[in-house]
């Protein structure tokens, strides 16, 4: 197997690999800030300068560790398709296409509920899928 070059990746994955790998890392700093922020808590003394009633704090310090580990996952989940994407891996290629497909979807429940700011990010995922989707690009990936 050859060893593969960037100048072997087509422009629009490398574009597509370079926003996921981006996505995921500003993320994961943003769950480190959030744990930083739940240290802080405990270390201040819990949540009492939030005013929770007592039967609550158990919920919130789950919740905030469960919200902690899934934005860790995924934000784990966009790095490897980006790194996946660089390297025309096919597994890169299905993660961003599921990605993708999903965004697409919440978007359009977003604009049938009437709280989406416009259309431009449906569009901007269609696109995306249709950009995935081509003959040449399927080709890049072995489809």
């Amino acid at each position: 197997m050859r060893r593969l070059k960037i100048k072997d990746v087509p422009t629009g994955i490398f574009i597509l690999a370079a926003i996921s790998f981006i996505k995921g890392i500003w993320a994961l700093l943003g769950m480190l800030i959030a744990a930083i922020a739940l240290l802080c808590v405990f270390l201040i003394g819990g949540f009492q300068a939030v005013e929770l009633p007592e039967h609550l704090e158990p919920v919130a310090i789950i919740t905030f560790f469960l919200i902690l580990i899934i934005g860790i996952a995924f934000s784990g989940l966009f790095i490897l398709c980006g790194s996946w994407l660089v390297t025309l891996q096919l597994r890169g290629w299905i993660l961003a296409t599921i990605g993708v497909s999903i965004y697409l979807l919440l978007e359009l429940v977003k604009i049938y509920q009437g709280v989406s700011s416009g259309p431009i990010d449906a569009i901007i995922y269609i696109i995306i899928l249709l950009y995935l989707n081509k003959k040449s690009t399927r080709r890049a990936f072995g489809l």
